[in-house]
């Protein structure tokens, strides 16, 4: 039951966009008192994401009951010193990605987020 599960939601869920900008309401609508003469710059901010979790097992079968194989993969080590897997999953039948990662020694995997319609682009390695 926690496969078709987690499929279904890899399926369903909406993908994440996030912006730094959002619409700006007219200088009218803005009360004067809290007009700024020029926008501060914010840096990077926390975004807590509705992440799906499960067993490795679980998010590799999760991922291959919609068609996905490995795009690319990297790896890092977590602020506990576990080694952390980061995986791009695509399905360029149905043009889907899936942002996954994996933590081997804790047998524990996330879908982070998902989407479709993605462009793939030529990269070149710089020297």
């Amino acid at each position: 039951m926690k496969k078709i599960l987690l499929a279904l939601s890899l399926a369903v869920l909406p993908s994440q966009t996030f912006s730094a900008e959002s619409p700006q309401p007219k200088q009218s609508q803005i009360p004067q008192e809290t007009q700024k003469p020029q926008e501060q710059e914010r840096g990077p901010v926390r975004v807590d994401l509705p992440m799906i979790c499960g067993s490795s097992s679980e998010i590799v079968e999760a991922l291959k009951n919609v068609g996905q194989t490995v795009a690319f993969m990297g790896n890092t080590t977590s602020q506990n010193g576990d080694e952390v897997f980061s995986i791009v999953s695509i399905n360029p039948l149905t043009n889907s990605w899936t942002i996954s990662l994996f933590n081997e020694s804790q047998d524990m995997g996330c879908l982070v987020t998902h989407g479709t319609d993605y462009k793939a682009g030529n990269i070149q390695p710089s020297i």
